[in-house]
């Protein structure tokens, strides 16, 4: 944070680590929660406005053997973890509930399908196979949706009730495009990936739009991006123009 401050850059977003905070269920760190009390109180003496995320992809062991986001205690468990964490957000102006909750969606539903072992990260595997990501890769459905968008809710109003945050969520935006003949396949490829989780954030103070790159739809789906050597280890396009379109 120092050396953020030091080259003139005005905010900083870190995620507060829920297993951390809560190691087991229902017993919380206070030294944890102290720690990332600390972090908040250096941004602010720096001059630098803290952006909290309260959960960035990775969630407790136990949480995730209770059945995890699928589990009917999900939305109670999360709100739980997310009232001790209010504790120690005085200061804080911008807080984000859920990083990406289209993209937890996804991984739900390749996990139930049994294709999270087919879908990974090509960087661990050593080979950006893009055709195998793009066949394996699930359009999640209101199924898998639905729980991310109750226990955001529900952690909005926590946080709402007890600081005096601005909050919302952060969605991964494809920059989805198509010819003029796929438009309806688009509309509704955009309505699973990102619309669903667009319109969840009708009633919150901001929406995190975040965006890596574009992808085409065809009348078929995603389609996956062609070789270039730009292309990223994932097989992603390089579009820096990617923001400006979903914006």
């Amino acid at each position: 944070m120092q050396l953020l401050a030091g080259a003139g850059l005005n905010s900083y977003r870190f995620g507060i680590e829920w297993v951390r905070i809560e190691p087991r269920p229902g017993q919380f760190s206070n030294a944890e929660l102290a720690h990332y009390g600390r972090m908040i109180d250096t941004a602010l003496e720096l001059g630098v406005t803290p952006v909290v995320t309260l959960r960035h992809f990775t969630s407790p062991l136990w949480f995730a053997e209770e059945g995890g986001w699928l589990s009917p205690k999900a939305t109670d468990r999360f709100v739980a973890y997310v009232s001790r964490a209010s504790e120690i957000l005085d200061g804080v102006e911008w807080v984000v509930t859920i990083n990406e909750p289209n993209m937890m969606a996804m991984m739900q539903e390749a996990m139930r399908s049994g294709k999270v072992s087919q879908w990974h990260s090509p960087t661990v595997d050593g080979d950006a196979e893009r055709e195998r990501i793009a066949a394996n890769l699930p359009v999640p459905t209101p199924e898998f949706a639905a729980p991310f968008i109750a226990a955001h809710h529900a952690a909005r109003d926590v946080i709402r009730e007890r600081t005096g945050a601005n909050v919302g969520w952060s969605v991964a935006n494809g920059a989805l495009t198509s010819a003029p003949e796929h438009t309806e396949k688009l509309a509704e490829v955009e309505h699973s990936w990102e619309n669903l989780y667009l319109e969840a954030a009708a009633g919150d103070d901001f929406i995190g739009v975040q965006s890596y790159s574009s992808r085409r739809v065809d009348a078929n789906g995603l389609v996956p991006h062609p070789d270039h050597p730009d292309n990223t280890m994932t097989g992603a396009a390089y579009r820096p123009d990617a923001l400006g379109v979903v914006q």
